[in-house]
């Protein structure tokens, strides 16, 4: 399913045994009965190793990068990028974000900072 010039950033599954993946330029889905969707171009250039990848108990996907949060709309569309790090996360970060949705639908974000920190962001 990789075309030239994508390359994997992040696999995610959801609770109805779908395949999520993000590549470098794009997002796609695989379901058993219908194989791999047509890749969506998201616009942004996920850095190799700073994606985090997750699927809330609605189905839809939430994207972090090292700077940016991108979530699917319910109508499957992509709204617009977030720039969510600034300041010191930007200086600081690891190339590990981390994210999470609870079950209320909050995001929770992280990431490991240098000198054994660790820095903490909530999204209603």
């Amino acid at each position: 399913i990789i075309t030239s010039g994508d390359e994997l950033r992040a696999l995610a599954a959801d609770s109805q045994g779908r395949v999520h993946a993000l590549f470098k330029n794009s997002y796609r889905v695989w379901s058993k009965d219908r194989g791999w969707s047509a890749p969506t171009s998201l616009n942004i250039d996920f850095e190799s190793s700073s994606t985090s990848l997750v699927i809330d108990s609605k189905g839809l996907a939430h994207v972090l990068t090292r700077t940016s949060y991108l979530r699917q709309n319910a109508n499957g569309s992509w709204a617009p990028p977030l720039q969510i790090a600034t300041g010191d996360v930007l200086l600081n970060a690891s190339t590990s974000p981390q994210l999470w949705v609870d079950a209320n639908g909050a995001r929770h974000f992280a990431w490991a900072m240098k000198y054994n920190t660790i820095m903490y962001s909530l999204l209603p």
